[in-house]
């Protein structure tokens, strides 16, 4: 439209409502998920958002919480189109990231497109009917990733169908229960805490490139390396009906429980 609406004090003021508002869900917290989620909604002629969705997720509650905190917005200057208050579809990216005292990088990662931190693609605009302009992303920008490169495979962040562990989450935790070992070093200094490894899910479900992300250090990050080293192939990440390589954290708990090791 001529003229776009516009949150209560410009840009500036919306981001910091957003991050103000936000609270980082603990099932993302828990499974160190990071990322751009996107929300569309429409501002009416008044200045009301109505009809908020979810465009773009990463999962762990955190789409919920961007819809959470754009149906607690102000009303907003409408947009205007020939001097008219019109009805105006906006979408909104709303990174989630986990804060650096929460999640400690040990050792970089290895360079890797990340089709969903990219910014969202420029709107089209189209006309439904003579009093609503909106403006929308086309549906094949609105897609989760580019499709791979058949000569140079894309390894992907999130895509449609993530990878599982063989027999699901239950039987992932057992398999982690039953194979991860504590290192006698920190059991004798009481050493507790959250290890973040990083690894590649490929096409066939092989585990490659493990890398910790996060430590608590005695031993605690190379203990869970070994138990990262011992997992049968996953089921592979689908992106438009093709298995695809995708990036992976997995947060492994270290607890010290009287007369258990792990």
């Amino acid at each position: 439209v001529e003229q776009m609406p516009e949150f209560p004090g410009g840009e500036e003021a919306m981001h910091r409502f957003v991050y103000t508002e936000l609270k980082y869900p603990k099932a993302a917290m828990r499974e160190a998920i990071e990322g751009l989620t996107v929300i569309r909604f429409v501002v009416d002629i008044d200045g009301k958002v109505i009809n908020p969705e979810i465009m773009r997720d990463i999962g762990g509650d955190c789409g919920q919480e961007a819809l959470r905190i754009v149906k607690a917005m102000p009303t907003w200057t409408p947009g205007k189109q020939r001097g008219r208050a019109v009805q105006v579809y906006y979408n909104l990216p709303i990174r989630f990231a986990l804060p650096e005292d929460d999640y400690i990088e040990v050792e970089p990662m290895p360079e890797m497109p990340a089709p969903m931190e990219e910014p969202v693609p420029k709107s089209k605009e189209i006309q439904a009917k003579p009093d609503l302009m909106i403006q929308e992303m086309p549906p094949e920008e609105m897609e989760l990733a580019p499709a791979p490169a058949p000569e140079e495979p894309r390894i992907f962040q999130v895509v449609e169908k993530m990878p599982e562990f063989p027999g699901g989450e239950k039987a992932r935790f057992q398999f982690i229960a039953d194979n991860l070992e504590y290192p006698l070093v920190a059991i004798d200094n009481g050493i507790e805490g959250l290890v973040v490894v990083s690894f590649i899910v490929d096409e066939q479900g092989a585990l490659q490139d493990p890398v910790v992300r996060r430590d608590i250090g005695a031993g605690c990050g190379e203990a869970a390396l070994d138990m990262i080293r011992k997992m049968p192939n996953w089921i592979p990440g689908e992106q438009r009906g093709e298995k695809v390589k995708v990036s992976y954290n997995l947060p492994v708990r270290f607890k010290l429980t009287q007369g258990e090791n792990k």
